[in-house]
Order: structure tokens, then C-alpha cells, then sequence
């Protein structure tokens, strides 16, 4: 076998290997556009939802932010799908308070007069702390397997 037919074959392995990625690829991109069309559609859905549910109730302060909240989960279970409409809304509202609250303390807002402020602080606070330890669990597992043991 001379170098010219070893470097035929070395050429077309790597031609069949390259298309085979390029096949694999757009066979990829396909799935790709489909997810992003398949989360356009709920979307639309979700508006067109939004606006029929008025024709059956009266509309509130608190709807349109539900409204807004409902296209949040939809893209939040794209990429968490174990995430609830509960829990997002909850991570939702903690997030509003941590930007009010930093929005106040930075002398650019004030709080509304019904609103107790120790008791959100005090909810800050319990979350920040959830939070930490969530990361920490994240980074050495389970906290206690590192605590000393008497």
C-alpha cells in the first residue's frame, strides 16, 4: 500500500466522519428550533388564556402581575421542569423585595405606608439564609457530614 492510497482512506474517513457530525448537527439544530417553537406556542397560549379568563372575571391589582408571573413559570420550567407555579411565584416575590429593599436603602424609594419593614427584613433575612445554605449544599453536600461531632 503506498502513502497516496493511505492518505485516501485517511481522507475519507475523515470526509464520512464530518458528515456524519454535520448530519447529527442539523438533526440537533431541528430539535433546537422545535423547543423554541414548541415554547412560542405556549407563550401564545398563555396570552390568549390570560385575555379569554376576563371574559369570565372581573379584573384585580394583583391579575396583570399573575399574568406577567405565568409567562415567568412558562420559561422558568423550560429550563427548571420541577419548578411549580407556587415556588416561582414565591421566588418571584422574595426577588421584588431584595430590589424594593435595596432600592430603599439606597435612598431611591420609599416604602409604602402599609408595609411592615422589619417583617420584610426579617423574611429577607430567613431567604438569604435559605439561599446560603442551598448553595452550600450545593458546593460541599450535606452541611452536617462536615460539622465536628462530639
Amino acid at each position: 500500500m503506498s502513502w497516496t492510497e493511505i492518505v485516501s482512506w485517511v481522507g475519507f474517513v475523515i470526509g464520512v466522519i464530518a458528515l456524519a457530525l454535520t448530519v447529527y448537527a442539523v438533526y440537533d439544530a431541528r430539535k433546537m428550533v422545535r423547543r423554541a417553537l414548541e415554547l412560542q406556542r405556549n407563550l401564545s397560549y398563555t396570552e390568549a388564556l390570560n385575555q379569554l379568563v376576563y371574559d369570565f372575571v372581573e379584573q384585580s391589582a394583583g391579575s396583570l402581575e399573575w399574568t406577567h408571573l405565568h409567562k415567568f413559570v412558562i420559561f422558568q420550567r423550560e429550563l427548571e421542569p420541577t419548578r411549580t407555579l407556587d415556588s416561582s411565584q414565591l421566588a418571584a416575590t422574595y426577588e421584588a423585595l431584595w430590589v424594593a429593599n435595596e432600592l430603599v436603602t439606597k435612598g431611591m424609594a420609599s416604602w409604602r405606608p402599609d408595609i411592615d419593614v422589619d417583617k420584610v427584613r426579617d423574611e429577607l433575612k430567613k431567604w438569604q439564609n435559605e439561599k446560603n445554605n442551598a448553595r452550600m449544599k450545593l458546593i460541599f453536600g450535606d452541611v452536617k457530614a462536615f460539622s465536628p461531632r462530639f
